[in-house]
């Protein structure tokens, strides 16, 4: 059986290739032949050729040339791992398309837009059709067409990763909407440990933000460190901020090798807070007014790390974390969504998969 996911796969984002390749090797796993749909790119993707130059020189031009040269080398080594994936703009001999993860029905964004019945311009209707931990980022209801709940609607089964995607087609569909995880983990730590090949130097708090933290934050961060002889490692800049020791390549390999290795995390992004939880980690999770952080938190009862602009970073990153119950969540979430791509795609479910 052939198979086409049609997601975000090469975007200049961590989360976005690893969700992407997750799903990618779990639907393989399940003996399928797996392509991902090739992605037309719009002028505001990150992997259009414009954006990178003119990041690139953004960069030059505010960090200096070394910067400019680091995110070039990321770059490379993205594409690099992207090229490991199967890609194919052939559509003829797909038997069944996967709607992938990554905010695919952000409908505000350039991404991706779904039009009667067609995805960039390919129509994938009669052919079975399936959305697997679909979202739609904080799109407003006005905003959702008729042409999409009329596609929802043909589709041969429904999925989403978040409440609020849920609220805008839970009637559309008459087999009904699923709640699934989000691809990354469908793997466990054991399956990511095979791509994590990136010589680690132990000993650090490993900083994977978007948004740099505040001076009492940063404050609290070099003391917390100073007493436990750990070192700041960033992992989304192409410059080393005065606070941070080092500041290591944002690309999948290198953040997977580092997220396993970290004394401490401390992140402001999804996929950070999912990858910190999957691996069991000593994490925190900043407060930027994410609605998914705080579903997904919540969710596996660790609401608790989730701390803002006013919270002590050293208290609780210093707080254990009892994994028991937050294992317990994603394992029986983990087993419903294997349930769900299985069932769906190729119409039976081995047990043993458990």
């Amino acid at each position: 059986m052939k198979v086409s996911i049609v997601t975000v796969y090469d975007s200049i984002n961590c989360g976005s290739y690893l969700q992407a390749y997750a799903l990618g090797k779990v639907i393989g796993d399940f003996g399928c032949d797996v392509v991902y749909n090739k992605r037309k790119k719009s002028g505001g993707a990150s992997s259009s050729s414009a954006e990178q130059f003119k990041k690139f020189f953004s960069l030059c031009a505010k960090r200096g040339i070394s910067a400019g040269m680091m995110y070039t080398k990321s770059l490379k080594t993205f594409k690099k791992s992207q090229k490991k994936l199967p890609i194919s703009d052939s559509v003829n001999d797909i038997d069944c398309f996967v709607l992938g993860s990554d905010t695919i029905w952000n409908l505000d964004s350039n991404y991706f837009r779904l039009h009667s019945g067609t995805y960039w311009g390919i129509d994938f209707f009669p052919k079975k059709v399936i959305s697997y931990a679909a979202s739609a980022a904080n799109t407003k209801a006005d905003k959702v067409t008729e042409e999409l709940h009329d596609a929802v609607g043909k589709m041969y089964a429904v999925s989403v990763r978040d409440s609020h995607t849920y609220s805008l087609i839970e009637h559309d569909n008459p087999k009904g909407i699923s709640f699934v995880c989000d691809p990354t983990l469908l793997l466990q730590k054991e399956d990511y440990l095979q791509l994590a090949s990136v010589p680690v130097k132990k000993g650090f708090v490993f900083l994977y933000v978007f948004k740099e933290l505040s001076k009492e934050q940063m404050t609290a961060l070099k003391e917390f460190c100073k007493e436990r002889n750990l070192r700041i490692v960033k992992g989304t800049s192409f410059y080393r901020p005065s606070y941070c020791d080092e500041v290591v390549m944002a690309e999948p390999v290198t953040f997977l090798s580092h997220m396993l290795e970290a004394d401490y995390i401390i992140t402001d992004t999804f996929h950070g807070a999912v990858f910190s939880v999957n691996f069991n980690k000593r994490f925190i999770s900043l407060d930027r007014g994410k609605n998914k952080v705080r579903e997904f938190l919540s969710g596996v009862g660790l609401e608790s790390r989730l701390i803002g602009e006013d919270g002590n970073i050293s208290d609780t990153l210093a707080k254990d974390i009892d994994y028991s119950s937050a294992n317990r969540k994603i394992k029986m979430l983990r087993d419903e969504s294997l349930y769900f791509l299985k069932s769906n795609i190729v119409g039976g479910y081995d047990e043993s998969i458990k």
